[in-house]
């Protein structure tokens, strides 16, 4: 059993994206652990992630600045950060003296106040990283790497992260004990019956915020060109937003109408359940939530070669790789699941494979071996 009685863990947002669907299975699991745990889960906010955390540990709202950045930050922006920092040091520093924490965990690279808190009163620290950060969401440190790489190591006992490419990626730079869990990924409900259609299209689903490092764009063109082809396909891009990323995918697609685009959605069940073929076409996925949540929902994933995807997809297997950034290779995969008994083979073998070692279960013996 874990011997910490008392935990707190660090979320930079309230939403409910997803580090924070990550951070709701880690309490899970630490409960599953050792159901007498106390655990107290700090949000900068009230927001969806509060009443779903609610369940399960009790949750403050403390104040925790970012330190992430689109760009370096000039030195009046450092000036200012620094003293956002030192006072939500001190607010944080209040709250973990007075419970006596035995250990604290951050929840995400975002902000480094619990980090910084933890360390000035010698409370083991453990730093859980899901993401790439520029790779991925396209942002940085405002402190540039080194600096803020060195505070890293400085103030954290055990780095957790998702996946052997992340281990690989920040071993460079971070020198801390270092271990990979898997997370469950749960999805909300289990899968339902798939829709019947009128006609003989295939449907195709790409889930995600809408950015470049998603790829809804590429994966748009492919499905243009397959449909100038005569193939018989629908896109749904479920996920929008107003970027110009954004912007420019709509102009695209404006006069097709096989290919939508639907605003960020709770439940996505429906959604798989009218899909045949999940695709993920990010330029790096750290893990990659979005094709477990497809294989759960019993949906064969064509992915990019890229990031922790080749961990989770065992091509020609559990799903089928392309080469990212390549649209022949896109489009070579997806008319290979046009045969309907190697896609039912495949949305097989993937449905099989996720429930069987996604589990919270195995999160929580990996949680428990790690810390």
């Amino acid at each position: 059993m874990m011997k910490a009685q008392s935990i707190a863990i660090i979320s930079h947002s309230a939403g409910l994206n997803g580090a924070e669907r990550c951070l709701i299975e880690m309490v899970q699991a630490l409960r599953l652990c050792n159901p007498e745990v106390h655990i107290v889960v700090y949000l900068p906010a009230n927001g969806l992630l509060s009443e779903h955390i609610s369940l399960y540990a009790e949750v403050r709202v403390v104040y925790l600045p970012w330190w992430i950045a689109a760009h370096k930050f000039s030195v009046a922006e450092k000036w200012k950060l620094s003293k956002s920092i030192v006072r939500a040091v001190k607010r944080l520093s209040k709250e973990l003296v007075k419970e006596n924490y035995d250990l604290v965990i951050t929840n995400t690279i975002a902000t480094p106040v619990a980090a910084i808190a933890a360390r000035l009163h010698a409370i083991p620290h453990v730093w859980f990283i899901h993401e790439l950060g520029q790779l991925d969401h396209g942002y940085g440190y405002g402190y540039g790497y080194g600096v803020s790489y060195g505070l890293m190591n400085l103030c954290t006992t055990l780095f957790l992260v998702n996946s052997n490419y992340v281990k690989t990626f920040y071993s460079r730079f971070l020198h801390r004990p270092m271990k990979v869990v898997y997370q469950p990924v749960n999805i909300s409900t289990q899968p339902m019956p798939k829709s019947s259609h009128k006609d003989d299209r295939v449907r195709l689903l790409i889930v995600g915020r809408v950015s470049e490092g998603k790829g809804q764009l590429f994966a748009a063109e492919v499905v243009q060109r397959m449909l100038a082809k005569g193939i018989l396909l629908n896109l749904c891009i479920l996920g929008g937003n107003m970027s110009d990323y954004a912007k420019q995918l709509q102009e695209l697609v404006a006069n097709n109408e096989q290919i939508s685009i639907i605003p960020f959605v709770q439940d996505v069940a429906c959604f798989y359940a009218d899909a045949d073929i999940a695709l993920v076409c990010s330029r790096a996925e750290a893990f990659g939530r979005v094709t477990i949540e497809a294989m759960k929902y019993g949906l064969p994933v064509v992915a990019a070669d890229t990031g922790a995807t080749p961990e989770i997809i065992h091509d020609g297997e559990t799903g089928l790789l392309y080469e990212f950034g390549n649209m022949d290779s896109l489009e070579e995969k997806v008319t290979l699941l046009l045969d309907t008994e190697f896609r039912k083979k495949i949305a097989n073998n993937a449905y099989e494979w996720a429930w069987k070692n996604l589990t919270t279960e195995n999160f929580a013996k990996q949680l428990e071996s790690a810390l």
